[in-house]
């Protein structure tokens, strides 16, 4: 076949169309990032230049800030606690509608200031942002799309990103933090699978807060001309969920997402790490275009299950674990996943060969051999 762009030839695997070869990508596509490129290249569209240049599929997004600050003031600090190893940092969001605080150990990896979205906040917390019911008039003044000058940096950033997508025959990606993580972040697992148990109207109340909050920041992304949408899941899966709590809480908001995106020509991509396997009927009812970041070394996937019972509806990526294969592995062990995934997965099309997860805690030289293993082995299996 003639050689195709890398947004020709991933809007073809989405459709199950013939390729000129199978796609694969570490970064933009799916959810993910390699720490190394990113430090060698800070820059997003020397980044993409990158992995171009090694033949890969990639993509450049764009993010709007998380939310306008003009309705909140905030002030922070940092105390020492008899019995704590670490110390503890502070942050007060002042509302009209009252205060809301963050109380987070100082690790070495969570230096601070804190942060409103971070998976560090899950494990490092003393105290989260939302606890109780009266907190969640408190945080619908924190959680405002973004407006004036914020907005207008934002479309700029992402006119400057479609015109280089453009010529490089690239697709824009807009990110979307997600309800079900979003929820986790704010306020821990426990607090809210007990508050599914004890007060589900509170949970009720306030996920419908959160998926507000998530909507309006895709539509933000789709006015600033998306292709694609990558929607995270990780804290969605029945790793903490229920099939039946999934699809109370989540699955309205992401029926409404995807048909969102699909009326504005937009394709639309859901990343779930792991604890999918009792939950891809509902994928096939929710049409999602791509089902991303599967890992096969994590909990009870099955690679061949999820090709046969979801990949002729939606395209898939990932199926090469991460840490242990591509940041720990051998050569032999990359090489066996790689083909592993690629037997599994690509026959019939519609398949990007990608990692689970990001290479992100590792930087060292077996993760940079690696990584330049896992492209020597797909070039060598790419044609079929």
């Amino acid at each position: 076949m003639q050689k195709m762009s890398s947004k020709e030839r991933i809007k073809a695997t989405i459709r199950h169309e013939k390729t000129d070869h199978l796609p694969m990508c570490f970064d933009g596509i799916c959810h993910g990032v390699v720490t190394f490129v990113s430090e060698m290249y800070p820059d997003k569209y020397e980044r993409a230049s990158f992995f171009l240049e090694l033949g890969l599929d990639t993509a450049v997004s764009i993010t709007p800030p998380i939310n306008s600050t003009a309705n909140y003031t905030v002030k922070e600090w940092i105390e020492t606690q008899k019995n704590e190893i670490y110390p503890i940092l502070h942050k007060e969001y002042i509302t009209k509608k009252g205060s809301l605080f963050q109380v987070v150990r100082r690790t070495e990896d969570y230096p601070g200031p804190i942060r409103l979205i971070s998976d560090h906040n899950v494990s490092r917390s003393k105290q989260f942002l939302v606890e109780k019911e009266e907190d969640l008039e408190k945080l619908e003044q924190i959680l405002v799309s973004p407006e004036g000058k914020e907005l207008d940096d934002f479309m700029k950033d992402a006119k400057e990103t479609k015109k280089f997508c453009d010529e490089k025959g690239l697709i824009m990606t807009g990110y979307l933090s997600g309800v079900g993580d979003s929820l986790i972040w704010f306020s821990g697992v426990e607090n809210v699978l007990l508050a599914s148990q004890d007060a589900p109207e509170f949970l009720k109340r306030y996920t419908a807060i959160v998926g507000k909050w998530n909507k309006r920041r895709m539509e933000i992304m789709l006015e600033g001309g998306v292709d694609h949408m990558i929607r995270r899941g990780w804290y969605e899966s029945t790793d903490f969920w229920s099939p039946a709590l999934y699809r109370e809480l989540f699955f309205d908001f992401l029926k409404d997402e995807v048909e969102t995106c699909h009326r504005a020509n937009v394709t639309y991509d859901y990343c779930m790490n792991s604890g999918t396997m009792s939950l891809l009927e509902m994928f096939k009812e929710l049409k999602f275009d791509i089902f991303s970041n599967f890992d096969p070394l994590l909990g009870n996937t099955d690679l061949v299950k999820i090709k046969e019972t979801v990949g002729k509806e939606m395209a898939l990526c990932g199926g090469v674990n991460n840490f242990l294969v591509l940041e720990k592995g051998t050569e032999a062990e990359v090489e066996a996943a790689v083909k592993d995934a690629v037997h599994k997965l690509a026959s019939g099309g519609g398949y990007i060969l990608a990692p689970g997860d990001s290479i992100y805690l590792s930087t060292d030289a077996t993760t940079r051999r690696n990584f330049y293993k896992m492209i020597a082995v797909w070039k060598e299996l790419r044609n079929g």
